[in-house]
Order: structure tokens, then sequence, then C-alpha cells
């Protein structure tokens, strides 16, 4: 059973994990809204350049 108030992604629905920095990815800055890595690369090579819930252009956000 996972932990109530674990972190979702809300495109695929796994759990999202620490990276190796030991801090949450977050794909947007604006309003962190939870997507995991892999789901935030597919957006991108899809051709989709913005956060799917506030619109916020992802330039300048760093995947690694």
């Amino acid at each position: 059973m996972m932990p109530s108030g674990a972190p979702l992604c809300n495109i695929c629905g796994e759990q999202l994990v620490l990276g190796e920095n030991g801090e949450m990815f977050v794909a947007c800055h604006e309003c962190s809204y939870p997507i995991c890595k892999a789901c935030f690369e597919h957006e991108i090579n899809e051709g989709h350049k913005v956060c799917l819930k506030c619109g916020t252009p992802y330039e300048g956000n760093k995947i690694f």
C-alpha cells in the first residue's frame, strides 16, 4: 500500500521519486505540476513546449 500523500505523476500515475540530487523533479517552476521525468521527456519529444496545467513555457527547464 502506498503511503498517503505520496506525490504521483499526473500523466502516468506512478509515484514520483527523488532524483540523484535528493530533490523532487519539477517540470514547471511556476505551478509545480507533478509530472515524472519520463513523462516530461515524452511531452518534450512530442513537441509540447508548455506546462500542461498552467501553460508556462518549459524553456530554461533542465531535465537532468
